[in-house]
């Protein structure tokens, strides 16, 4: 499997639990290994199979079904993002009381209004529209942005597609072409980086939603949709949570306005 499709790992161990039967033995696995995400790195495919009382072969069957070749190679994707996967492990820190939670949501709010004027949102509402396909391509960190998006957009006629795993050999993005709408989400850069390569081998319109101002992405993406004015740290922050909502919000109440039925 491709270095890719591994961002989507934490999205296909939930889809196992939520789509299969609890007597099934990927459940037991897959909740075996969501709850001991913090501990994988001191555990091997041995102390696995004795804990969930399985062979070491349906260990192994888990991991190939899932792309990898054996549990090392899982394991390993825990341990190459593991600050990917900190996003949703630590609260949103107050700097002090001046700047608590609620400043930052407001200053935040203020930065993406100064790059969604009536001009812009009416610009992307007309190409959403026109677009034949529009497909959403991110990492499992902003799948449910993009759901709770995807599933507004359909209520309001416009199909809308997001592809949150499985990203190479997709049939789905081999399918575009320029009357389609490629967006890709990466606020704090990390997945713009790795699916680059990947992107720019599709011919289609593309579009990056992001932080991180690089000459790039500018050079090799049709347009680059900025949430910020400068680059912002990859910690978690309250652009990390809710800059993504709250743009694609507000995207979708320009073309409901405009196009809503």
């Amino acid at each position: 499997m491709d270095y890719i499709n591994r961002w989507g790992l934490l999205n296909s161990l939930i889809s196992i639990i939520n789509e299969t039967s609890d007597n099934d033995t990927n459940v037991m696995l897959a909740k075996y290994l969501l709850e001991n995400y913090n501990r994988l790195h001191e555990l091997n495919v041995y102390d696995i199979a004795d804990e969930c009382f399985v062979s070491r072969a349906t260990v192994r069957r888990l991991a190939q079904s899932l792309g990898y070749n054996n549990f090392k190679d899982l394991k390993k994707q825990f341990d190459d993002f593991y600050s990917n996967y900190s996003f949703y492990r630590f609260g949103i820190p107050a700097t002090s009381e001046e700047h608590s939670v609620a400043n930052h949501l407001y200053e935040m709010a203020l930065e993406c209004d100064r790059h969604l004027t009536p001009d812009f949102l009416e610009r992307v509402v007309t190409k959403i529209h026109q677009s034949k396909q529009i497909v959403f391509l991110t990492s499992d960190v902003y799948s449910d942005q993009c759901s709770d998006f995807q599933k507004a957009m359909i209520l309001s006629g416009k199909i809308v597609r997001v592809i949150s795993n499985k990203f190479e050999d997709n049939p789905v993005l081999e399918n575009l072409n320029q009357d389609d709408m490629l967006v890709v989400l990466s606020v704090a850069g990390f997945f713009a980086n790795v699916s680059f390569d990947m992107v720019n081998s599709l011919d289609t319109h593309k579009v990056l939603i992001t932080t991180i101002h690089k000459e790039l992405y500018e050079k090799h993406y049709n347009e680059v949709w900025y949430l910020s004015s400068s680059d912002l740290s990859q910690s978690r922050s309250v652009y990390t949570i809710y800059a993504l909502k709250y743009y694609l919000e507000s995207i979708y109440a320009t073309y409901i306005k405009k196009y809503g039925k």
